[in-house]
């Protein structure tokens, strides 16, 4: 068991929630964006599955580092596991997250565009 103060910690949860925050936005604006076309043939030919994929994958692993860093806090001693399995859940939610900004940006410009 190695001892793990609070300041590094508590930015975690918090850092993982403005990134969830940041998913379901735009899983919002996917939805808004169904009325449109081109997103609709997009959806009914199975093509925006990938794009909520990627979000609901960076949404989970959200969770999993949230649920590991507040068990760390209040723990106050952590196993080096635990810590790694937070910064790997992490490392990954970070990853689907650029993956689903980058998917974002493309559905945005094809709702532009069909205006």
């Amino acid at each position: 068991m190695r001892h793990v103060t609070g300041v590094q910690t508590c930015a975690l949860p918090i850092l993982n929630s403005v990134l969830a925050g940041f998913l379901f936005t735009g899983l919002g604006i996917i939805i808004g964006g169904l009325g449109k076309e081109k997103i609709d043939r997009l959806e009914n030919g199975g093509y925006l599955d990938k794009y909520y994929f990627a979000i609901y994958t960076a949404i989970f692993f959200n969770i999993i580092s949230i649920i590991a860093a507040i068990i760390i806090i209040f723990g106050m001693y952590a196993h080096d596991i635990l810590i790694y399995f937070e910064q790997v859940s992490l490392i990954i939610s970070v990853l689907f997250f650029i993956k689903s900004m980058n998917n974002l940006r493309k559905i945005i410009n094809k709702i532009r565009n069909s205006n």
